[in-house]
């Protein structure tokens, strides 16, 4: 993670939100960068230093097979410990 995220993500907090965000990104040919993917990574940049720690445990091969944003979250317990204390929704809670 060389820093862009970072910098095209502070410009964006001054100049205008997410929006502008998004317009910084198309600038540096990130256009193609889904919703989804955009969000984890702002919340993995959120968490850059723990993310960074996590990944020198791991060895080579999962540092290269786990270096995609989705991938990532899916396996990084930092991403792990937010979905279980959110928990599962009840049946009933998703019928409202």
């Amino acid at each position: 993670m060389d820093g862009h995220w970072e910098r095209h993500q502070g410009a964006a907090d001054r100049l205008g939100g997410t929006k502008t965000f998004r317009r910084l990104l198309a600038q540096h040919g990130y256009d193609s960068l889904d919703n989804s993917i955009i969000s984890k990574l702002l919340k993995i940049m959120d968490h850059r230093r723990d993310v960074e720690a996590w990944r020198a445990t791991l060895s080579e091969r999962q540092q290269g097979e786990w270096s995609a944003p989705s991938t990532l979250f899916l396996h990084c317990p930092i991403f792990a410990k937010r979905k279980a204390r959110s928990g599962p929704r009840s049946r009933a809670s998703r019928h409202r």
